[in-house]
């Protein structure tokens, strides 16, 4: 996870934990994290969200999205 979040915001780390937390919370009601868990919510905001989310987040110089 370190590499693909290097150089990213406060915001976009809150945001990130928000997702993951969700995520974990729809599964199993919250009970454990799971690597999936981080992977999903990583995904969806680099890959599925696009610039815009980078932008707004504050993604790292260099990132690009699909």
């Amino acid at each position: 996870m370190k590499q693909r979040t290097e150089g990213v915001s406060a915001a976009f780390i809150k945001e990130l934990m928000r997702r993951i937390a969700q995520a974990s919370i729809a599964r199993d009601g919250g009970q454990d994290v799971t690597a999936d868990d981080i992977d999903g919510a990583l995904n969806e905001m680099l890959f599925d969200g696009g610039r815009l989310n980078l932008k707004l987040l504050g993604g790292a110089q260099g990132m690009s999205a699909g």
